[in-house]
């Protein structure tokens, strides 16, 4: 069936299934990497998508990304995320010991040091956490492409709040660069669990779908038409969904997937325009909003794409430019060399030719760079023959006039500035 399972089928027939067993599967991580990487460093920053705040964190050496929803924007739920972040990695055998974060978490110094046992460094005045504000914008563009692959143009509130724990929780599926393994992803060194494909890829977010509900012996439907937001926490696995009739969450055993119908579109649009959303808004802790161009320290480098020892745009600029002047300085050494072997040759042929005039006219001197003398002959020679007869038909007389014909036309580029031959 192309339009999935019967709705009045999955809503008068479902029964309750069997629950599954509770399979303890956990990972045994390396100690080698439990003693040299046990200390953590933690930046974190807050972020609001159309006024719903989230509490983001990256640790700087396993690079796991965490989400924690905030209530308020007080010091007690900032405080109460920060322990959840904090907590998951002390369950994990890490030891979660600075802090670092912009001023807005001062008021939490105390507090934090006091149940947390958490060392909080805050920034200066306009400056930034180079690794939380790029987190920041990580997660920003996901959540956005996210958001384009969903059915509807506006989402409530809940659902924005699940589709950025749904962003991050898939971020730490791989290994990532820069971290402490090439092998194991931030999800297993964190959370010490492998993927399971039924599990954790089985039905995207967003999806529409029936979730079995609970029923005694009377007409009410056995499923509640919900919108998927992903599985449960616990191990043995469950589903969260938000019903569509109220807007609220709840969690279900079993969900059946179903075509998403322009009803169930009109219905979520319907309660995020009763939230007064209609489009993304991405802000930070001061109501800014955050662009895609941002111009602040440290947002602009992504470890995950670049390695951290590639060069920049403006040395490789610059070694680009210097390949191109080399190449051009030996082609010039090149054309330079060719120049001088054929003036080299064109000289050596005039020197047999000159000694060969002197042979035959012994009144001809050659001296180098003085040219004077065989123009004044070759002159003469043209004076005491001015009707152009041709020499007498000597042998020797002939060579000599081929020379003094060469010799002219020498003197004359000389003369035109041609070049530096006869100086040369």
């Amino acid at each position: 069936n192309i339009f999935g399972p019967d709705m009045a089928t999955l809503k008068g027939k479902s029964t309750r299934r069997k629950p599954k067993a509770v399979l303890e599967d956990w990972i045994e991580l390396p100690r080698e990497i439990l003693e040299k990487h046990s200390k953590i460093e933690l930046c974190i920053d807050v972020m609001y998508i159309n006024g719903v705040g989230l509490m983001t964190a990256i640790d700087r050496t396993i690079k796991y990304r965490s989400v924690e929803y905030i209530e308020k924007r007080n010091a007690s739920s900032h405080l109460k995320a920060l322990s959840v972040i904090a907590n998951r990695y002390n369950k994990a055998g890490y030891y979660v010991y600075m802090v670092y974060c912009d001023r807005e978490f001062k008021p939490l110094l105390n507090d934090a040091w006091e149940q947390l046992e958490l060392t909080i460094n805050y920034a200066n005045t306009e400056d930034h956490v180079g690794e939380a504000e790029r987190n920041n914008r990580f997660l920003k563009e996901r959540f956005r492409t996210k958001f384009h692959y969903l059915p509807y143009k506006a989402i409530p509130r809940i659902m924005i709040r699940g589709l950025a724990i749904e962003v991050a929780k898939q971020s730490n599926y791989f290994p990532v660069k820069g971290g402490v393994s090439s092998i194991l992803s931030p999800r297993q060194l964190i959370e010490q669990r492998n993927l399971e494909f039924n599990k954790d890829f089985g039905i995207p977010f967003g999806s529409y779908v029936e979730a079995a509900e609970k029923t005694t012996n009377t007409a009410k439907a056995r499923t509640r038409s919900s919108i998927y937001l992903g599985v449960s926490k616990n191990i043995q696995g469950g589903h969260e969904v938000m019903a569509l009739d109220t807007g609220y969450v709840i969690s279900a055993q079993k969900v059946t997937k179903l075509p998403v119908s322009d009803v169930v579109i009109k219905r979520v649009e319907e309660l995020a325009k009763n939230q007064g959303f209609k489009v993304l808004k991405f802000a930070n802790r001061r109501g800014k909003p955050i662009f895609d161009a941002s111009l602040i320290a440290g947002v602009d480098y992504d470890e995950n794409l670049v390695p951290p020892n590639a060069p920049d745009a403006e040395q490789e600029e610059e070694e680009q430019e210097e390949e191109q002047e080399d190449e051009e300085s030996e082609d010039d050494s090149s054309t330079g060399t060719a120049e001088e072997e054929e003036r080299n040759d064109h000289w050596e042929k005039d020197e047999e030719d000159l000694e060969i005039e002197n042979e035959a006219n012994p009144k001809i001197h050659h001296k180098d760079g003085d040219m004077v003398e065989q123009k004044e002959v070759l002159e003469d020679s043209e004076a005491s023959n001015p009707e152009g007869d041709d020499p007498e038909d000597d042998g020797d007389n002939i060579k000599v006039l081929k020379t003094l014909r060469r010799m002219k036309i020498l003197v004359q580029e000389d003369q035109s500035g041609s070049g530096n031959l006869l100086r040369d």
